[in-house]
């Protein structure tokens, strides 16, 4: 509960797919509440160490942001932000995947 106030709208990390073979895992959440302060929340830590530690051999993460990365800093600014911003970076390996907005994703699907 309190690793959930620290997220946006409340979303902890959720299992969403788990490879039977592999038993890689596929995890969704909303971003962290770290703002320009930079805050931190030891329950949120705790809990992303505990998914790394099950879910990895090496005990750590990757995050995919599918913002670019701009926009992350924007978002910071705003209040919210991302695992590394908030120095979750002995844990959590951040990878952006630049896709703009949704806008532009639909044009170019409209466009194929």
């Amino acid at each position: 509960m309190k690793a959930s106030l620290f997220r946006s709208k409340c979303r902890v990390p959720s299992l969403v797919f788990r490879h039977n073979k592999s038993n890689s895992t596929l995890w969704r959440s909303s971003q962290p509440r770290t703002g320009i302060k930079q805050n931190r929340c030891k329950y949120d830590e705790i809990l992303l160490k505990t998914i790394a530690s099950m879910s990895s051999s090496d005990g750590k993460l990757t995050v995919v942001d599918c913002r670019p990365r701009i926009n992350a800093i924007g978002q910071h600014v705003l209040g919210y932000g991302t695992e590394l911003i908030s120095s979750y970076d002995e844990v959590v390996e951040l990878v952006y995947l630049n896709i703009e907005n949704i806008h532009a994703v639909r044009n170019s699907l409209e466009a194929v």
